[in-house]
């Protein structure tokens, strides 16, 4: 009988959003305090993928004005 290897427990890695245009990162609760421009509900994001999912984007204005996209 073998005993399967068992990968040690790591922590989740912070999450975090960059700006492409001026290199900003944003944390979970700095991209939560930047303004929301827009939020594309899951019809919108389906189109867009090949496998059933129930996914939103969220769409956020960075501090230079640029709009960064995460998954809501």
């Amino acid at each position: 009988m073998s005993v399967a290897a068992v990968a040690p427990v790591t922590a989740p890695a912070v999450w975090s959003k960059g700006c492409g245009r001026c290199r900003s990162s944003y944390e979970r609760q700095a991209w939560t305090a930047l303004p929301l421009a827009m939020s594309l509900p899951p019809t919108s994001v389906q189109a867009y993928l090949s496998v059933p999912a129930s996914l939103t984007v969220e769409v956020r204005r960075c501090s230079c004005g640029a709009m960064i996209a995460a998954l809501g």
